[in-house]
């Protein structure tokens, strides 16, 4: 409950950005590395990226009975000359474990919309942040990571050196542009300031996307470490027979199988 209450409140200082206009000098744009997600609602794939930790213990789980039992054979799909291989991995022999099970599969899946959220924002605030940019470019001549100051007694843009420290102008500036009229003033404030909020738009949701992909590897461990899940294959549960199935790929008269790939 802590990371939930964590995590709205991080969406609420979000939406607070929206209407915090500041001046920033025009450096370059933060990076994002931040890996594109995707989520099943049918299978459970435990991808490389992902972490949270799962309190609750679980007993031991019985691996799933061999295909030998008729009420686990594999099942298998034909598509475009690929079968999907349904294999039974385990079988859950108690309501507790199951429980158990489901709580971390749910927690995980919870995660996994909200880093899609998250990933989507990033996204737009990107593009949002790159046409600022242009027209800073564009309209302004100013220079991706370049260091400027604005003096809006004189309503003049003075470019820094790479060395200044100074925020004002001096010896060590140039003008780079002396707007004749405050119409030309103003647009240049408002981008600035567009983009000052831009920025720490990004760099917040970056550090939600950070948290979350933390909690998302925590959550995976728990199902590798308890549930001997691989993180190179997908899963598929059936709650009727509490089996846990492991799915694969293999071609027509092809004896070797492989991760289902998404």
């Amino acid at each position: 409950m802590r990371q939930v209450s964590v995590f709205r409140n991080k969406l609420a200082i979000f939406a607070v950005f929206l209407s915090l206009p500041v001046v920033l000098p025009f450096a370059a744009e933060p990076d994002v590395p931040v890996a594109p997600g995707n989520d099943d609602s049918n299978t459970v794939e435990l991808a490389d990226t992902g972490n949270g930790n799962a309190a609750d213990t679980v007993e031991p789980v019985k691996p799933a009975p061999t295909a030998g039992d008729a009420s686990t054979q594999t099942a298998a799909a034909t598509t475009n000359g690929m079968q999907v291989v349904r294999r039974p991995h385990l079988k859950f022999e108690s309501d507790k474990t199951e429980q158990n099970f489901q709580k971390i599969i749910n927690a995980r899946a919870i995660v996994t919309t909200d880093l899609r959220v998250i990933r989507r924002l990033i996204s737009q605030k990107q593009q949002e942040l790159a046409r600022l940019n242009e027209k800073l470019v564009s309209d302004f001549k100013m220079t991706p990571g370049g260091k400027y100051h604005y003096d809006s007694k004189t309503r003049t843009v003075y470019e820094l050196a790479d060395s200044s420290t100074n925020a004002a102008a001096g010896a060590d500036s140039k003008v780079l542009t002396r707007f004749k009229n405050t119409r030309m003033a103003d647009l240049f404030l408002k981008i600035t300031n567009n983009r000052q909020q831009c920025v720490g738009q990004v760099q917040l949701l970056v550090e939600m996307a950070v948290e979350k992909e933390a909690e998302l590897a925590s959550l995976e461990e728990t199902l590798a470490k308890r549930f001997k899940m691989s993180r190179n294959m997908n899963y598929e549960y059936d709650p009727a027979t509490k089996t846990l199935y492991e799915l694969s790929v293999s071609s027509n008269g092809d004896n070797q199988t492989r991760p289902v790939k998404q």
